[in-house]
């Protein structure tokens, strides 16, 4: 991990760092279904009326570069992502009527690197932000993302009774691939609006023993793994400062 932040930081220092600058925001819609399967056997029940951590929130700062004669960008990401649900159930002793409660947090941090493709005008009229392009709306505005990430991601449980609470974390590394479609919507030549939405495919995220305490009886299983999907609709405020070429 430490390797690859490097690496995007040299990148950056190496170039017109203050050229364009993105800063977004991503809903999170996914599933970890094998997880929450697991937590039902152990007899907990998720309280909310959804999936285990299929709400999410992203955050993202990028920089910006691309190839001199064709539009094609790319956007190196550090980005950061948060995601919980709460349990109710009975893990310990099934005899005993007190209710306990499992609060259970995830959290990644990492880098990504994306590829925007602008299919329809990838011959551009000119090397200037969108607000400046001459092309119809559509046209100069619409493109496809591809992408590939690296990240820590920490798994948290909080075992709470009535009189002690249970803290465990586990930290593992994990890669991604994305693809997606966005628009970009230049409101000046300084400022651009992009809203997007990326499919996400995950490396399988392996649960630890400490997460879900076992119900009396249960016995733990190895090799629980969650394939996490999902789909990020997002918004991006991108800023271009090279004034140059407006």
């Amino acid at each position: 991990m430490n390797r690859l932040t490097f690496c995007i930081f040299l990148l950056l220092t190496t170039s017109n760092i203050f050229a364009q600058i993105g800063i977004s925001y991503g809903y999170l819609n996914q599933s970890f279904e094998e997880w929450e399967s697991y937590a039902a056997t152990n007899n907990f029940q998720i309280t909310e009326n959804q999936n285990l951590f299929q709400e999410g929130h992203n955050w993202g700062l990028e920089y910006w570069f691309r190839l001199k004669n064709k539009r094609i960008e790319f956007t190196p990401e550090l980005f950061f992502n948060y995601q919980r649900s709460q349990f109710i159930g009975f893990p310990v002793d099934l005899t005993s009527s007190t209710v306990n409660q499992l609060d259970w947090s995830s959290r990644a941090y990492g880098i990504n690197f994306k590829t925007q493709i602008y299919w329809l005008d990838l011959e551009g009229d000119c090397d200037c932000p969108t607000f400046s392009k001459s092309e119809p709306f559509f046209k100069r505005g619409f493109y496809t993302i591809l992408a590939i990430g690296a990240y820590q991601f920490q798994n948290q449980s909080s075992f709470i009774t009535p009189t002690t609470t249970s803290v465990q974390k586990h930290n593992q590394f994990n890669g991604k691939l994305g693809a997606g479609l966005g628009l970009d919507l230049g409101l000046s030549n300084l400022i651009t609006l992009s809203p997007f939405v990326i499919h996400e495919w995950h490396q399988p995220l392996k649960l630890v023993e400490e997460i879900i305490p076992l119900a009396v009886g249960n016995t733990w299983t190895e090799g629980i793994q969650a394939n996490r999907t999902g789909i990020m609709y997002g918004i991006k405020l991108v800023l271009r400062f090279d004034q140059k070429r407006y």
